[in-house]
C-alpha cells in the first residue's frame, strides 16, 4: 500500500536561517504495511536532494533503529502494544496449541502444516539428527573447558565442508539462484534447512557432553520405532484413532525430548526425559525462534545476500548471538539472583534499584513498551518447572536419572555451577517477580519481567550451566535464521536482482593531506635470522 508526502527542499543561509520559499518540492512515496507502519524511500529522498543541490546525501542512523532494511513476511513486532506475530499468528496461540516443529514449519514455509505435512517435516528433520562420525572426532579436539557456544559456532561452520552441494559458489553454479538453470533450487535449499534444524541440537548436546567430560550420546533409538499393539503385535498406527492420536501427540515433542535425551542419558537403555520439562523446553524454543531483524538475524541476511552457504550463514548468526549484549541477557538475570543471595534481600535490592545503585536485569525491554508477550507465555511454564524442581530429590540439578530429570550442570572445572542452590534461586526469582509487579515505581515505568527473566530462571531450574544459555538460544533461533535466509534468496529471484547488503559510512578520519607519516620501526634482522635457524632445526627433528 502506497501513500505520498510532499517534500520541500529549502536552502540554508549563512546566518543559519532558511529562504522563505522552498527551492523545490517533490512528492515522495510512502510505503505502508498492513499493520499501519510507514516508511519512506531513503533512495528516493537522496536522489531528490542530489538533483537540487548537486551533492549526494546519506541518512545517518547509528544502530539502524530507524531504518527498515528490507520487507519481510516472517515476523511482526508491535512494541507499543506488546504484540508478536509469526506469519500472522500470535505467539500466545502458537505456544498454547503448537509444537516447536510446527512453528518451525510455519516460519520456513509460511503456513501451518497439515497433519501429513507435519509428519513428513518431522521425519525429515529427525532423520538428520545424526551427524557425520568425522565431526565427532573434530569435536574431541576442543579443550575440555572450551565454551560450548564457541564449539557450536565452529562445528556449525565445519558442517559446510561435509555438504559441498550446499555451497552456492561451488564451480560458480549459484545453485540457489537462477530458477531456469536450477529448477529444483528451492528443494535443494530446503534439504539443507532440514539438516541444520535436525543437527543443531545434536551439535549442542555434543558441546555440553564434551564440557562435562561425558561420552557423547546418539539420538534416541525410539525416534523411528512404531509402538507395538499389545494384542496383535501390529504398529499402533493400524489400531484405533485414539491410539493414533495419542502417538502423534507424544511425537509432537520428539525434537526437544531427543535433545534432553542426548544431554542427560547415562547408561540406561530406556531413559526418558521428564515430560513436563520436555514441554517447557518446547515452549522456550517457540518463543525464541524469531524476533524480526535482530543482530544475529541481520547478520544472516547480510551473509545470504552474498550467497554464503546456509551452514556458514548460521555459524555467522551464532557468532553474533555469542555476544553478551545479544545472547547474554538471561545469564545476567541469574548472576543478579546470585548477587541478591536470599529471598529476604529482595526488597532492599529493589530499593537500591530505585536509588540507581543497582541494575534490574530481566525487566523491561528495548522494543516492548508493554508486557513482553513472550514473557506472558513463559510465566505459566516457569512456575510449573519451579514446582517440579522443588519437589524433586535434588533441586540443585535437573534431578535424578531415575525420574528422568537429568544430570547436574557443572562449571568449567567440573564443580557445581551455582554458589546458591537452585531452589534458593527459584525462591528469589519468585519473590522478585511478585515485589516488582506490586511496586508502583516499576509498574508505572512498564518494567515488567521479560523473556530473558523467565528463560534464565527456567534454564537455571533445569540445571543448565550458564555457558549453555546462548547455545539454548541458538537452537531455536536457527529456524528463524533459515527462514530469513530463504526469504532473501526467494525475494532476489522474484525481483531478478542481486542486492548485496552494503551500508554506507560517514568517514570521520584524517584527510589525505593531514595524516602525518609514521617512522617505520627498526627491525633487528639478526633476531629474525636466529628465529629462522631455530625453526629449521626444530623442523629437522624426527
Amino acid at each position: 500500500m502506497k501513500e505520498q508526502v510532499r517534500l520541500e527542499v529549502t536552502r540554508a543561509l549563512p546566518d543559519g536561517s532558511h529562504l522563505e520559499a522552498p527551492v523545490a518540492a517533490f512528492d515522495i512515496d510512502v510505503e505502508k504495511s498492513e499493520q499501519g507502519e510507514r516508511a519512506v524511500s531513503a533512495q528516493q529522498i537522496c536522489e531528490v536532494v542530489q538533483q537540487v543541490t548537486g551533492r549526494p546525501l546519506l541518512f545517518y542512523d547509528p544502530g539502524f533503529m530507524n531504518t527498515a532494511a528490507a520487507t519481510s513476511r516472517i515476523t511482526y513486532v508491535d512494541g507499543e502494544n506488546g504484540v508478536l506475530l509469526y506469519r500472522g499468528y500470535p505467539i500466545e496461540q502458537l505456544a498454547a496449541r503448537s509444537s516447536f516443529l510446527e512453528v518451525a514449519y510455519l516460519l520456513v514455509f509460511g503456513e501451518l502444516p497439515t497433519r501429513e505435512q507435519l509428519r513428513e517435516w518431522s521425519d525429515e528433520v529427525m532423520r538428520h539428527a545424526f551427524v557425520h562420525e568425522a565431526l565427532l572426532v573434530y569435536e574431541r579436539k576442543f579443550r575440555y573447558n572450551a565454551h560450548p557456544m564457541g564449539v557450536l559456532v565452529a562445528t556449525l561452520a565445519s558442517m559446510s565442508t561435509y555438504h559441498p552441494d550446499a555451497n552456492p559458489s561451488l564451480h560458480a553454479e549459484n545453485i540457489f539462484d537462477h530458477p531456469a538453470a536450477h529448477p529444483d533450487h528451492d528443494g535443494k535449499l530446503l534439504t539443507h534447512v532440514a539438516k541444520i534444524v535436525g543437527q543443531i541440537p545434536t551439535l549442542a548436546s555434543l558441546a555440553y557432553r564434551h564440557r562435562i567430560g561425558r561420552p557423547y550420546n546418539y539420538p534416541m533409538p525410539s525416534l523411528y520405532a512404531d509402538e507395538q499393539d499389545d494384542d496383535t503385535g501390529r504398529a499402533s498406527g493400524t489400531g484405533s484413532r485414539s491410539k493414533i492420536y495419542e502417538q502423534d501427540e507424544r511425537k509432537k515433542y520428539d525434537y526437544t525430548r531427543n535433545f534432553l535425551y542426548m544431554l542427560d542419558r547415562l547408561s540406561e537403555p530406556d531413559y526418558q526425559p521428564n515430560e513436563e520439562l520436555v514441554r517447557a523446553l518446547d515452549v522456550l524454543f517457540i518463543v525464541h525462534a524469531d524476533h524480526e531483524f535482530n543482530c544475529s538475524t541481520s547478520t544472516v541476511r547480510h551473509l545470504a545476500s552474498v550467497r554464503v552457504d546456509p551452514y556458514s550463514a548460521c555459524a555467522g548468526g551464532a557468532a553474533a548471538l555469542y555476544g553478551p549484549l545479544h545472547g547474554g541477557a538471561s545469564e545476567g538475570v541469574v548472576r543478579m539472583l546470585h548477587r541478591i543471595g536470599a529471598k529476604e534481600n529482595v526488597r532492599s535490592f529493589l530499593d537500591r534499584v530505585m536509588a540507581k545503585e543497582e541494575l534490574l536485569v530481566g525487566f523491561g525491554h528495548r522494543i516492548y513498551k508493554n508486557y513482553d508477550p513472550r514473557a506472558r507465555v513463559l510465566k505459566e511454564h516457569a512456575h510449573k518447572v519451579f514446582e517440579l524442581m522443588k519437589s524433586s530429590a535434588s533441586a540443585s540439578s535437573r534431578g535424578s536419572v531415575e525420574d528422568g530429570m537429568g544430570s547436574s550442570g557443572c562449571s568449567s572445572d567440573g564443580t557445581q555451577q551455582h554458589t546458591a542452590s537452585t531452589e534458593v534461586l527459584i525462591d528469589i526469582a519468585e519473590e522478585l517477580e511478585r515485589c516488582a509487579l506490586e511496586m508502583p515505581y516499576f509498574v508505572s515505568r512498564m518494567l515488567y519481567p521479560n523473556v530473558d527473566f523467565y528463560s534464565g530462571v527456567i534454564y537455571t531450574a533445569m540445571g543448565f550451566p550458564l555457558d549453555m544459555f546462548p547455545v539454548l538460544f541458538a537452537i531455536p533461533r536457527a529456524v528463524g535464521w533459515l527462514a530469513h535466509y530463504r526469504e532473501v534468496i526467494q525475494d532476489d529471484n522474484l525481483s531478478n536482482t542481486r542486492s548485496i547488503c552494503r551500508p554506507s559510512v560517514l568517514y570521520d578520519g584524517d584527510d589525505a593531506g593531514t595524516a602525518s607519516p609514521q617512522k617505520a620501526p627498526e627491525v633487528d634482522h639478526s633476531l629474525l635470522s636466529s628465529r629462522r635457524l631455530l625453526s629449521r632445526r626444530l623442523s629437522s627433528l624426527p
